[in-house]
């Protein structure tokens, strides 16, 4: 025998129902319950959020299976990441759209614009198959439009699922604030709302490969630079033996000849820091505008700029060394091997 079997079901079992059938595969931030039509109307018109609406009539039993009878529109067919619906969603109260994985269950073989007869607890009719739903894995759900809920309930209670607009790389604290908000405005209580557990683990996994990749690629470019780094002062060094022997003739002790390599090390940074933030922060700017953010922009400059700073300090270090250990002596052969070779071109 066909009965329904969810119609009564308090708000308890009927919220904890929704998120069942839905959770899998809803992308929604927050869902709230019992919401009448105005509070509905408010939230589709807020330009902040994106809202997706849906009304669970009940379950239909058939068999040892039972059929999700309910209401959705557009938006939430989006936010549930539904593949394309074949057709189109019901407008009228003679029209249904249903699941591919109902009607392979039922063994019924149905296209778009066929009629089907069902009994969706209310005797058996017959409805225009609107659209089909690709869905399979025990997905046993009709969808009716929203005439067809308010024929059935005089004042029905519509559960929306909201996803804010343009927070990419919110944390999840932000978003649950600037929702929490969002609902004291239209006076929503908070025991009508839920956020989504699923969603904001999805939210937490990212961050914590983002930071790893991040991490990885920051490991990469640091060990570059200082390989670059490093490079360039050794040979400089080299460059400056004579230089070097000079000052060590007239005293210089080895502290002091490093820090003249670190000193110079300070300078190329105090040059080339501001300049690679500044380009960056233009680039950032300019490839993502929306993104931007002055207080998040100076903390990454900061800390970029000591990131890099302590960079060149570590490549230095190695060439610092060299050149306090310079000596008069090795300033003199140095020249004398350059003064040899220069001899040698002129004979050549």
């Amino acid at each position: 025998m066909i009965n329904l079997i969810q119609t009564e079901f308090s708000k308890l079992k009927r919220q904890k129902t929704i998120f069942t059938i839905m959770g899998v595969l809803l992308l929604f931030w927050v869902g709230i319950n019992e919401v009448d039509n105005d509070t509905i109307t408010k939230l589709v018109n807020d330009d902040r959020v994106q809202v997706g609406v849906s009304h669970l009539l009940g379950l239909v039993s058939y068999g040892d299976y039972k059929l999700t009878v309910r209401s959705m529109d557009e938006t939430l067919m989006k936010l549930a990441k539904y593949p394309d619906l074949e057709g189109e969603l019901p407008k009228s109260t003679n029209e249904i759209a249903i699941t591919k994985a109902f009607l392979d269950r039922a063994g019924l073989s149905k296209s778009i614009g066929d009629t089907i007869s069902l009994n969706l607890g209310d005797g058996e009719k017959d409805y225009t198959l609107c659209g089909i739903l690709p869905v399979e894995n025990s997905n046993y759900s009709v969808f009716v439009p929203q005439s067809y809920i308010e024929n059935k309930i005089s004042e029905p209670a519509y559960s929306a699922y909201i996803r804010l607009n343009e927070s990419d790389g919110w944390s999840k604290a932000a978003i649950q604030a600037e929702l929490s908000t969002l609902c004291r405005e239209l006076e929503i209580q908070p025991e009508q709302m839920q956020f989504s557990t699923y969603y904001f683990s999805l939210i937490e996994q990212r961050s914590s490969q983002y930071i790893a990749v991040i991490a990885f690629i920051s490991f990469i470019i640091a060990l570059a630079c200082t390989l670059v780094i490093y490079s360039l002062f050794y040979v400089s060094i080299a460059r400056k033996t004579k230089e070097y022997g000079k000052l060590r003739t007239i005293g210089a002790t080895g502290k002091q000849m490093k820090k003249i390599v670190f000193r110079e090390g300070f300078h190329l940074s105090g040059i080339g820091i501001p300049i690679g933030i500044l380009a960056g922060a233009i680039a950032g700017y300019v490839l993502v505008p929306q993104g931007w953010n002055t207080l998040m922009v100076f903390v990454i400059a900061a800390v970029t700029a000591l990131f890099v700073y302590l960079c060149v300090m570590i490549a230095v270090i190695k060439p610092a060394k060299t050149a306090a250990h310079v000596t008069p002596i090795e300033a003199v052969r140095y020249m004398a091997g350059k003064d040899n070779s220069t001899d040698f071109q002129r004979l050549c």
